[in-house]
């Protein structure tokens, strides 16, 4: 029993060294095309040895191949995929990943939160993305979570919430939104038809003008309604 259970460990470790070499070969011998044509094959083989891996340096370095595999996936709508990958990546960050590689660790939880959003774990989405407002640094990374959230409740048909949040990630710019329309100034409404080229290229004129309406025609109206398609509202300015 005792000499069982020594040569299942010698098999599972041997399993984990293969894994780890096959990987490590890959990426020793494959140009950039090839690293990307079989990025899952490679960081599928990688992550099967991680346990073995003990350099700080190359744990980021797989972290980072874990991040390119969840993007390439998502990209291919295989977002359970995704989202298996984007949690390796941060679980092979360092403790102080904030502050020691902020770039990184942003971009894999924001596509994180974004993957738990798509395959219906909202809860957790949601969770995700406030957390991760209070780590942004910049107004620009700021905004990227302010847009997931706005898609977030977009799938939960909220409206008012989307526009709320959509207001606050014009307000990072220094963007004032009025809280109401402003009052009709000036517009002009109609068309222009597809003759008025006529009067700038020497094009021919062989139809006959059967219709006989103006090649334009414009108004300028006093009243305006205006159709929110979201709140399924009319307004009349």
């Amino acid at each position: 029993f005792i000499t069982w259970l020594m040569l299942n460990k010698w098999f599972l470790l041997f399993n984990t060294v293969k894994y780890l070499k096959i990987g490590q070969i890959s990426i020793e011998n494959l140009d950039d095309k090839e690293k990307e044509l079989k990025i899952f094959e490679i960081v599928n083989h990688l992550n099967k040895g991680s346990s073995l891996i003990k350099n700080s340096k190359a744990t980021i370095k797989l972290s980072k191949l874990n991040y390119q595999a969840g993007i390439k996936a998502i990209r291919s709508t295989a977002y359970q995929n995704a989202l298996n990958y984007l949690k390796i990546g941060i679980s092979l960050l360092p403790k102080d990943h904030w502050e020691t590689d902020y770039a990184l660790t942003f971009t894999l939880y924001l596509n994180n939160a974004e993957c738990e959003h798509l395959v219906g774990n909202y809860d957790e989405a949601k969770s995700m993305l406030f957390d991760l407002l209070k780590k942004a640094e910049t107004s620009i990374d700021k905004s990227k979570i302010y847009i997931r959230i706005m898609r977030f409740y977009q799938s939960l048909t909220s409206p008012d919430e989307v526009i709320k949040y959509g207001i606050k990630a014009l307000e990072l710019f220094n963007i004032k939104i009025p809280k109401q329309l402003p009052s009709m100034a000036s517009m002009l409404v109609g068309y222009f038809s597809y003759d008025v080229i006529r009067y700038v290229e020497k094009i021919s004129n062989n139809c006959k003008d059967d219709l006989k309406i103006p090649d334009v025609r414009l108004s300028r109206p006093k009243n305006l309604v205006v159709y929110d398609n979201l709140k399924k509202i009319i307004y009349y300015i």
